[in-house]
């Protein structure tokens, strides 16, 4: 009995470690496999300006997910487009969380924490911490979506 609560203790212990460090804990959240479009203004849907921002599920506002090398989809898209856009980080839009993803999103880690209180881990993960300061890439309905290079902003559920 006694090794059996001294197991579950260590496992609690580790456990909640890897929570309070950010790192791994990252697995723990589903995947964002798709985007939600969030509006930018007040002005009704169709004319103002809007962000894409990593969620589960296509435009269900859930923004509680991870992003991680090796996942892909529309989910990586998005977070690359806000890379390239809004922390110019020369990487191509394909989908695919690979090492210059990883590498692109700590390079941004870096940035925000030097813009502001430096308190994201910068481990090349996409989770809630990130999602919260990260800026996303800022897209013009009136243009057939284009992206506004450089225009930035923040969207997405704190």
């Amino acid at each position: 009995m006694r090794l059996a609560t001294a197991i579950v203790a260590t496992v609690v212990m580790a456990v909640g470690l890897v929570a309070a460090t950010g790192g791994p804990a990252q697995a723990l959240l589903p995947t964002c496999d798709s985007f939600t479009s969030s509006y930018a203004s007040e002005k009704p849907q169709g004319r103002a300006p809007y962000y894409h921002v990593p969620s589960i599920g296509t435009d269900s506002g859930n923004y509680y997910c991870s992003l991680v090398q090796g996942n892909t989809g529309w989910g990586v898209v998005v977070l690359q487009e806000a890379l390239w856009s809004c922390y110019e980080q020369p990487i191509d839009n394909d989908g695919i969380f690979g090492t210059l993803t990883k590498e692109a999103l700590k390079n941004a880690q870096r940035i925000i924490n030097q813009r502001s209180d430096p308190d994201i881990v910068v481990d090349g993960e996409y989770g809630n911490q990130t999602r919260r300061r990260m800026l996303k890439a800022t897209f013009d309905h009136a243009n057939v979506g284009r992206i506004i290079f450089g225009q930035c902003g923040f969207a997405g559920a704190n």
